[in-house]
């Protein structure tokens, strides 16, 4: 929190930071933890940090216009992680996808160079199989 209120000068870093701490979570070793990270746990935190913040200092200085100030405070820090979370989360989505459909493209490559060798039943070899062949030899003696 004193980074954030020193840093109100350059909020744009700021935002940078608290983004890049949400890209953490998605990071988190599962292994580590008994649960995966979940982005309501964002909203507890932010529930739990309203609730201690209004409780700090003397009772006679808890006015509303400190309270309202450190809720956006923390509104803001929360809003800027799960930002930066959901941001990680979609990229990982999209790596993972990519990943799948490279892989599905090189399985479905090789899964008709295989099919060459096989004949059907009666033994003989069809014309598609016999151009397939034909294609390979070629590809073989460039």
């Amino acid at each position: 929190m004193d980074k954030l209120i020193g840093g109100l000068e350059s909020i744009e870093t700021v935002m940078e930071e608290l983004k890049k701490a949400g890209k953490g979570h998605v990071a988190l070793p599962k292994e580590q933890y008994s649960c995966p990270f979940r982005p309501s746990y964002m909203d507890q935190f932010a529930s739990a940090m309203i609730e201690r913040t209004l409780e700090w200092g003397e009772k006679k200085d808890r006015i509303e216009t400190t309270q309202t100030a450190w809720t956006k405070i923390v509104l803001f820090v929360v809003e800027q992680m799960k930002e930066g979370y959901h941001d990680a989360m979609r990229q990982e989505r999209r790596a993972r996808h990519q990943q799948m459909k490279n892989s599905n493209a090189w399985n479905t490559a090789h899964s008709s160079l295989g099919e060459v060798g096989s004949t059907p039943q009666s033994g003989a070899v069809t014309t598609v199989q016999h151009d397939l062949m034909r294609r390979v030899k070629t590809i073989d003696n460039l």
